[in-house]
């Protein structure tokens, strides 16, 4: 485990899920093999696109589209990220960011119950199961036997390795769907919301974002901030992320807005991952 993969986890331990998929991404390639058939090549550095959430850690690509899977840590309110929500950020999708699973366990019971991952970023608001096997079946039957031997010898590695259980996977997503919604104390643009707990006295205001942006708009959010709590400057966060680009070249004045707030939030490891945008 090298520096650069301290980097990515920091401050967090890197969980023993993500060890035991490195090693079985290590052991699949002496048999000519990678978790990258499945849609699921394990990032080893720090990754982040300009949508990217700055409080989540990125532990998977599918390979596509610069689709991949991260844990959310609720700005650092996740204390192991066994704990920690996984969502998929997919950049050239609308809505880019969807919540796939309650924590990692149950993301790899999802992962072995579809042919491929990338399935799970596009499924996220079906119906019922009805659809998903359809899907499935469609795939399949476009898939050289070959390539779909290859896969389905994979995701058995797979279930062995983190003791994987199928899941009706439409209603599993459903269900944390309705819960996290249940669980957010304000909303935000990319669906995720704010979770936990407020003072129901306390103040619940959003800042309306508008094109172009220029000096006048930027001393309104700085004004907004001076006189919002801490959980509107975090909701303020994730919308911003959402609402601009957010990455050097692009919406710089907003980079360095959130650069400072996460700053006076002593949201460190956030910062951090703010500078890993490319």
């Amino acid at each position: 485990m090298g520096q650069d993969l301290a980097k990515l986890y920091a401050p967090y331990q890197i969980p023993t899920e993500i060890v035991e998929l490195f090693k079985l991404e290590a052991e699949l390639k002496k048999d000519e093999l990678s978790l990258e058939m499945i849609g699921l090549r394990p990032i080893y550095e720090p990754y982040a696109y300009s949508i990217t959430p700055v409080d989540c850690i990125p532990f998977a690509e599918t390979g596509g589209d610069g689709i991949h899977f991260a844990f959310l840590t609720e700005f650092g309110k996740v204390n192991s990220l066994e704990e920690a929500p996984i969502i998929c950020i997919s950049p050239t999708n609308d809505p880019p960011i969807r919540l796939v699973a309650k924590n990692i366990r149950d993301f790899f019971d999802l992962v072995s119950s579809v042919p491929y991952a990338e399935l799970l970023e596009s499924i996220w608001d079906f119906n019922d199961e009805v659809k998903l096997n359809e899907l499935i079946e469609e795939m399949e039957q476009d898939t050289p036997t070959d390539w779909k031997e290859r896969r389905h010898a994979i995701l058995n590695r797979v279930k062995q390795t983190f003791s994987a259980k199928e899941k009706q996977v439409v209603t599993y997503m459903k269900e944390i769907l309705d819960k996290r919604e249940k669980e957010t104390v304000i909303s935000t643009l990319d669906n995720l919301g704010i979770i936990g707990t407020l003072n129901p006295q306390a103040s619940k205001q959003k800042f309306q974002f508008e094109h172009p942006l220029n000096q006048a708009r930027l001393n309104s959010m700085k004004q907004f901030l001076h006189n919002a709590n801490t959980v509107e400057r975090l909701a303020f966060i994730r919308d911003a992320n959402y609402y601009y680009v957010v990455a050097p070249g692009f919406d710089e004045d907003i980079l360095h807005l959130i650069s400072d707030l996460l700053v006076g939030l002593n949201l460190s490891a956030e910062r951090e991952r703010l500078n890993w945008r490319i």
